[in-house]
Parts: C-alpha cells; structure tokens; sequence
C-alpha cells in the first residue's frame, strides 16, 4: 500500500501514518515498506509463498509477472546503491588473494556462476559449497591475505552464518553479496552488497545479484586487464 492507501484503510490521515512511521524510526515511508518487505520474506516459508502467489492467469500473465517484478527490483538496486561500497568491494578484490566464493542451497548457485566467471580472468579462486564439511578445513588453511566472498539469500542457511563467524575469529576479509539488510551476515562482514527485492518472490529474485556478479567482474578485468589479459592467454595455451 501506498501511505495514501494506508491511511484510507485505517481510517486516519496521510500525515497520521508519515507521523507514526517516523515515530517508529523511519525516515521515509519507503523505508518503513522496504523493512516490511525484508521481514516477511525472511520469516515465509515456501508454504507461505505458495499461497500468498497468485496462480491465477494464463501463461502470459504470469510470465509479464516474473520480469515486470525482476525490472522493479533492477531498478530500486540502480536507485539506491551506493557507489563508494562498490568501489570497496572492486578494491578488495584487486588487494586481496586468493579468492574464496562461497554459497549453499539456493545461493551456491550464484557462487558457482560467480566464481565460474572468475576463473577466467585470474588463477587464485576457488568455488566453495557451503554445506559442505570440507570448507570450514579450506577456511582454516587459508592465508590472511584471502577474500572470502558469501553470497547468501534468504532464509539464511545456518551454515553459511557459521562459516561468516569462523572468517571473522580469524580476521579474514569478507565480502557479502545478500538480498536484505536483515541478512545476519552483515554485521560480520568488512563490505557488504545488498540487493534489495521491491517484491517477495516465490523462490528467489536472481536478476539483481546477477547483475551484481556481472559488473565485479567486468570491471575486475577492466581495473587489472593486463594480469587479465596474461591469464586469458596463459588459459588458451593449455587448452
């Protein structure tokens, strides 16, 4: 609801609901609907997904629907981002090495592509699965100069939140890519890069971290093209 719309229904005035909102300690009222939005779509289960998603409508409804709400969620990331945490992360990736990338259940996903993409302009990165054993053995060996890369969504899986805590006691870097700043990683990590979702999806909204992935990389070639260049080359000669 807009706050006009709330007002209506509650049966107050608008500057009723601006005036409780900033009493609650919002400074906008999209603020207030944004923290809504993250809370909800951490504490849904797929259940609750399932009804609340309207299955009604043919083919072409629903998949106007699905890219209607990814173009929504591109656009609210292009607004709010901020460029200097970008830079930050871009920074880290360039100082720090070896890279580690790091997902589980749905977000190893993001990490594989992530980490896919990264092999092919430098040699120090390794894809991580979360849930499995053998990671917390990589993240003791690894070397104080790693970056470790979690990319997480909601609902959180417990073992990525752990391994945030093992990087943590042993001061290494971390950078997490994540969905909503209620993500319990953050607070853990040196940078973070939220991609907000304007709506709840079903299962996830994987166009924004997507395009977070793409642009950390492209322009992690760009920064360092010619260790780029040599590595793309080095590879063709192997293969």
């Amino acid at each position: 609801m807009t706050s006009r719309e709330l007002a209506e229904s509650c049966g107050v005035s608008e500057a009723t609901v601006v005036r409780f909102v900033s009493r609650i300690g919002f400074a906008r009222y999209s603020d207030y609907i944004q923290s809504l939005r993250d809370f909800m779509d951490s504490e849904m289960t797929l259940p609750d997904r399932t009804r609340m998603v309207t299955m009604n409508g043919n083919n072409s409804d629903r998949l106007w629907r699905v890219i209607a709400q990814e173009m929504d969620n591109l656009e609210r990331f292009y607004r709010v981002v901020d460029p200097k945490v970008l830079s930050q992360a871009i920074e880290k990736m360039l100082c720090q090495t070896p890279l580690f990338v790091i997902g589980a259940r749905v977000s190893f996903t993001f990490a594989y592509y992530m980490g896919w993409s990264l092999t092919k302009i430098r040699s120090d990165t390794r894809i991580l699965n979360g849930s499995d054993s053998t990671t917390i053995d990589f993240l003791s060996m690894a070397p104080a100069s790693s970056l470790i890369i979690i990319i997480t969504t909601s609902r959180y899986p417990k073992e990525l939140i752990q391994l945030g805590k093992i990087v943590s006691q042993k001061k290494l870097n971390l950078l997490v890519i994540t969905d909503s700043r209620l993500c319990p990683l953050i607070p853990l990590a040196d940078v973070s890069l939220i991609a907000p979702s304007k709506h709840i999806p079903f299962i996830g909204a994987p166009a924004t971290i997507t395009s977070i992935i793409n642009y950390l990389v492209m322009e992690l070639a760009n920064k360092d093209s010619r260790a780029a260049a040599r590595h793309l080359l080095t590879r063709s000669e192997e293969h």
